[in-house]
């Protein structure tokens, strides 16, 4: 993982571990009878789902073939997408890498195993008679 990547996410945790404080702090004040403050989140969501990927892949030091990665173990969700890959550009990560539990990686890393190469994504149109045109995604496997 670049130096890069690794200064910009230890900036988040410092923004992170101040609003926490601060939330812990309002907990504390609501429950001595004070009233609550709406303290908002330094970060969107898509932007907390890279930093806690981060945060993942440093506290158990994912490595490939001895290198730092950045390691994704399950997928954001789709409506957090944007500001996920947002935050891992800006802090310059150039590759994630994907280790979602469901059973599609590992059918992947088998099909590459034996020959295959994994090409771009699609979309895939199909016309099923008794529900109509319908659209799915996917990814090209060159056999």
């Amino acid at each position: 993982m670049k130096k890069e990547t690794i200064e910009y996410f230890e900036k988040m945790r410092d923004a992170v571990v101040k609003h926490e404080d601060s939330e812990a702090e309002q907990a504390t004040a609501v429950l001595n009878g004070q009233k609550s403050i709406d303290i908002e989140p330094p970060y969107s969501l898509g932007a907390m789902n890279a930093f806690r990927y981060y945060e993942d892949s440093d506290s158990s030091r994912s490595t490939v073939d001895g290198e730092d990665v950045l390691e994704c173990t399950a997928l954001p969700n789709l409506d957090f997408a944007e500001d996920f890959l947002k935050t891992l550009r800006e802090a310059g990560a150039e590759e994630i890498i994907l280790t979602d539990e469901s059973g599609l990686l590992d059918f992947l890393h088998r099909m590459t195993g034996l020959g295959c190469t994994i090409g771009e994504s699609c979309t895939i149109q199909r016309n099923i008679f008794s529900l109509g045109e319908q659209t799915d995604y996917g990814i090209r496997l060159k056999i």
